[in-house]
């Protein structure tokens, strides 16, 4: 047919034509990190550092108080460790069920949707910004420290914020609570978790409509 041929010639009003760029920016990436190996290793090496680091600090809290809204410190290894490294399921008495092995893979799925759809976000505003890039990481970065913590001490406006406008419970705070069997405090209850799809796919709208919008009034740097 001579609309398949044209999708699969490039044909910008194709799906293929539209990913295009993408994949270029894409392949640009991977092509530089493989040319520099050595600062690929050090930006793996600083990423791993930094959540030890943050797994530290954990530890530090809770070396002075025995619970902390509600979880012990085994417990809040496993909201750690679904936002970083997954490491808490090993150490905390779960029952584990259909629901919850399926709970569990699709958190780790979401979770790595909405931090990428995170960065999406931060990066489409940078088309209404001066030097906006502190302003963003403040929620990106901020959210993902946010994720590791549990959202029962947070103030209101941070369940508001890092809750809802930007999903940063659903990343594990929430699975966490319905693999532990806990209720969850107010605003954020246990059976939340069953939404983190939908939080996921709130944050990619989100993020696709501030990149498009950015995308189709830019105007060039003016060089």
């Amino acid at each position: 047919m001579p609309g398949q041929r044209a999708i699969a010639a490039g044909d910008p009003s194709g799906v293929g034509g539209r990913l295009a760029p993408y994949r270029a920016v894409l392949a640009c990436r991977v092509r530089s990190q493989r040319s520099y190996r050595a600062n690929f290793a050090l930006d793996l090496f600083s990423s791993l550092l930094v959540g030890f680091v943050e797994l530290a600090e954990v530890w530090i809290l809770f070396h002075n108080v025995h619970i902390l809204g509600g979880f012990t410190f085994t417990q809040i290894l496993l909201v750690f460790g679904i936002a970083s490294i997954l490491a808490g399921v090993l150490l905390n008495d779960i029952h584990w069920n259909i629901a919850h092995i399926g709970l569990l893979t699709v958190a780790i799925v979401c979770a790595t949707a909405t931090f990428a759809g995170m960065y999406i976000w931060a990066a489409g505003l940078q088309f209404f910004l001066i030097s906006g890039a502190e302003m963003t990481n403040a929620f990106v970065y901020g959210g993902r420290y946010s994720a590791t913590q549990p959202a029962a001490v947070w103030t209101r406006p941070l369940k508001v914020v890092f809750g809802f406008v930007f999903p940063m419970a659903f990343t594990a705070y929430l699975p966490a609570l319905e693999l532990l069997g806990l209720p969850g405090p107010q605003w954020l209850p246990a059976w939340l978790a069953w939404c983190t799809p939908l939080a996921a796919t709130w944050t990619w709208a989100m993020a696709l409509c501030t990149w498009r919008c950015g995308v189709r009034h830019y105007q060039g740097g003016g060089g």
